[in-house]
């Protein structure tokens, strides 16, 4: 079974966490084909947006803490990450990435959403950070992210205390753009999700997509840009950050 299911749509790439048996926990396989999977959309020039979601209860809980603290050899883990950077795609991926999310989204899980352009939530969907209930701290860019995201107070709190919020708090302090009611008869957020997609966000899509599959990377609208932009200036003071603003609109 595939640990994580692709469905090519253009403009859009479908592509389903597939472990619900352990709620999209993250072992080596679904690491793997994360980052095949985010790879391959990035090669298609066709695809301009990509929507991660979970099958089954949540969008995703950790690490797989059954393979990673059994595992003999803890440092192939460490030379895995680093060999297959899921968040580092993300993070620089040229498409519109979404996150629609659901029951527990916990961990790295939670982590792998707040790497999206966009997140879309069902209101009571579970978001936590539970790291420091055993010692660790976030390490899949949550002390970074959150706090960029949010207030730091809060996101502070979020992992100090290891407690959940609700989806719809989290769309209250801004970390959910909207909110979505999931399908429980079907695959969960799908088809709402992709509902309110294509009202909101493919009209902005459309006329990358009307080029056909011969389309160029390059020719993607300013949209894609933005998220890229906007994250290169919160690390810049504020005349550089202005100024890559005035280079990326064509005023300079």
């Amino acid at each position: 079974m595939d640990a994580v299911l692709y469905d090519r749509d253009p403009p859009w790439a479908w592509l389903s966490l597939n472990r619900p048996e352990v709620h999209n926990a993250f072992d080596v396989t679904l690491r793997d084909g994360l980052f095949q999977a985010l790879a391959t959309a990035e090669a298609d020039p066709a695809i301009q947006a990509v929507c991660i979601m979970g099958r089954g209860p949540s969008f995703g809980t950790g690490g797989d803490l059954r393979e990673f603290s059994l595992d003999p050899e803890p440092w192939r883990n460490k030379r895995v990450r680093r060999e297959r950077d899921v968040w580092a795609r993300l993070l620089h991926h040229r498409c519109l990435t979404v996150a629609l999310v659901h029951g527990h989204v916990a961990g790295s899980g939670l982590e792998l959403a707040l790497y999206c352009g966009l997140r879309l939530a069902a209101p009571d969907s579970r978001w936590l950070l539970p790291e420091t209930g055993v010692g660790l701290i976030p390490g899949a860019g949550g002390t970074q992210l959150l706090p960029r995201l949010t207030r730091p107070g809060r996101a502070l709190g979020m992992m100090l205390l290891g407690e959940p919020i609700t989806g719809a708090r989290a769309h209250h302090w801004g970390l959910a753009q909207a909110l979505i009611e999931p399908d429980r008869a079907r695959a969960p957020m799908r088809a709402p999700g992709r509902a309110w997609l294509e009202r909101h966000v493919a009209p902005l899509l459309r006329p990358v997509a009307d080029r056909g599959s011969g389309a160029a990377p390059e020719a993607a609208p300013a949209l894609l840009r933005l998220g890229r932009l906007m994250r290169a200036g919160l690390d810049m003071p504020l005349p550089q950050a202005l100024e890559l603003e005035s280079l990326a609109a064509g005023f300079a």
